[in-house]
């Protein structure tokens, strides 16, 4: 039922399925109707918090951001423990391509929520997850916030993060954990200034709005 309203969905443009059990079906179906709309709205921002979704469905989800009509500006996923660093760095390649393809509508990604999403560090992918990560925090052009807390950076993660920081003034919050030591208090004042560059920009674009 809920596939066959979002293909048709005209005016949703937020949905909240918080801390229910929908698990890997109810995600691959949510992708599925999200992926054949024909409406002429489209959801922007989907939230699951702690819904019990795993690898499959998080796989779902970085197809969907290859498919054209995919326009979510916000993706919460936090508390899925069960996804793991292969399923999120999927997710990640998807949505660093997803700012490639053409004929998309705007608007496009702009905030992600992997808090708590892979506990342990899968060592048979651990290089494709640093890679990954760095690819689309240097080089999507929306991105502006990825929560990375709960899971299992490394330290060399963590200096990754901070040179996109340094080299990618779009990004403005990448909360991390404090075990990465001095890099956290670094990643925090990079992070806050990029956003005090944000919120300027933004004011200056609403004011323009305003003169015309």
């Amino acid at each position: 039922m809920l596939s066959k309203y979002l293909v048709n969905n005209t005016f949703l443009k937020h949905l909240t399925l918080d801390y229910n059990a929908i698990g890997n079906a109810g995600c691959l179906t949510l992708c599925q109707g999200l992926g054949n709309h024909e409406g002429s709205g489209c959801l922007e921002v989907l939230s699951m918090v702690d819904c019990g979704i795993g690898p499959e469905g998080v796989e779902a989800l970085a197809e969907l951001f290859l498919n054209a009509k995919c326009i979510l500006t916000t993706l919460n996923l936090k508390g899925n423990f069960e996804v793991g660093m292969a399923a999120v760095t999927s997710l990640l390649r998807g949505v660093r391509e997803s700012s490639m393809i053409e004929g998309r509508m705007t608007p496009t990604i702009g905030s992600i929520d992997l808090h708590d999403t892979f506990k342990s560090v899968d060592k048979e992918i651990e290089a494709d997850f640093a890679k990954a990560l760095v690819d689309v925090l240097d080089q999507h052009p929306t991105l502006w916030e990825l929560v990375l807390t709960g899971n299992a950076l490394s330290i060399e993660d963590g200096k990754a993060v901070l040179e996109a920081l340094r080299n990618n003034r779009v990004l403005s919050s990448i909360p991390v954990d404090r075990d990465l030591g001095e890099l956290y208090d670094e990643i925090n004042s990079t992070a806050n200034s990029n956003m005090g560059h944000r919120l300027k920009s933004l004011k200056k674009g609403a004011a323009k709005k305003k003169k015309k």
